[in-house]
Parts: C-alpha cells; structure tokens; sequence
C-alpha cells in the first residue's frame, strides 16, 4: 500500500502537469482507493507514461491503474496465444506423448488440459492440429484474459466477490441438503 503521503505527492505531481484540471478534494481519495494498491514505482512510471502521451486531459483512476498494469507486461514480454501454440507444436517434437512437457506458462498447460489434454494432442491426426490450434487460442486467451483481469482487480472488490462467491457455496449447499431430505 502506497504511504498516503507518497500519493499526495503524486496526485500533486499530475496537477502540475494538467494545470487545468482542478479536482475536488474527494478526487483524490478516489484515486487512493483506486491505485493505493500498486507498487509506488509501477504508479509513478504510470504516470509518467500517462503524461509523456501530451494528452490534454487528466487521467482517470482507472486508465493510470490500466497504464501501470500494461507497462508490466511490456516487460515482462507476455507470450500472445500464437506464441504459445508455438511452444505446445515445439514441445510434441522434443517431449512427444512418452513426456509430460514443462512449459513456460502455466496458461499453456491449462490450455492444453481444456481442449483434451497433451496425448490427445499428440495423438491427433495432423489435419485436426489446424482444430486443435483454433481451440487453444480460444482456450489459452480466455484463460489469459481471466489471470489479467485477475491480477487488475482491487482487493477490496476482489475481497468481495470472495466472499459472495463463500455465501452461494453455502447457499448452494444448503438447497442440496433440503433436496437430499425430501
């Protein structure tokens, strides 16, 4: 959590350079609660990023919360799904079937795991690989999609949807008793 006083001096820092933008003082609590969160690092190259764009407007909590996010999978190189496919073709010639395969991601091997698993890749035929393919490039990206927007959620909200997801488990399992006894 970033120290309240480090964020004052960065909220600071975007009115100095959107000298127009005059924001109510619950703005910045707002922003606190949006972006309190990230490392204060990450904000700050977020928000220099954000400014370097000489873009007239202000950024919203959200689009600073997005830039900081974004900058990290810039570095960190995040393989697209074609890539990753490219790892699955790579790992049948050096691995094949007699090998469970080690990848680099574990999306690769989720992905792999929801369209049949790695011997039924193995063993396909080679015209089901252009299949095969297209259903792991759904299948890694919605998986990709799911970690990200993970990774982006607030804690608060992230607690929760946690705990809401607790309650319907007991709800759920409350109805199944009720319906056992009958």
């Amino acid at each position: 959590m970033i120290d309240p006083k480090d964020f004052g001096v960065i909220m600071g820092f975007l009115e100095a350079a959107f000298p127009r933008w005059q924001p109510h003082p619950a703005t910045h609590e707002v922003y606190y609660q949006t972006l309190g969160d990230l490392p204060l690092a990450q904000l700050k190259a977020a928000v220099q990023s954000y400014i370097a764009q000489d873009t007239p407007w202000p950024p919203s909590a959200g689009q600073l919360r997005n830039a900081a996010f974004d900058l990290v999978e810039v570095v960190e190189n995040k393989l697209d799904a074609n890539v990753a496919w490219g790892e699955v073709v790579r790992k049948i010639g050096t691995d094949g079937h007699v090998r469970i395969p080690q990848f680099s991601d574990p999306n690769i091997d989720a992905a792999v795991k929801a369209i049949g698993g790695w011997r039924y890749i193995c063993f396909s035929p080679e015209d089901a690989m252009v299949s095969n393919r297209a259903r792991f490039v759904t299948a890694y990206e919605v998986l990709v999609r799911r970690a990200r927007d993970n990774e982006r959620m607030l804690p608060q909200v992230r607690d929760v949807m946690k705990r809401l997801a607790t309650e319907k488990r007991m709800q759920l399992g409350d109805g199944k008793r009720e319906i056992e006894t009958v």
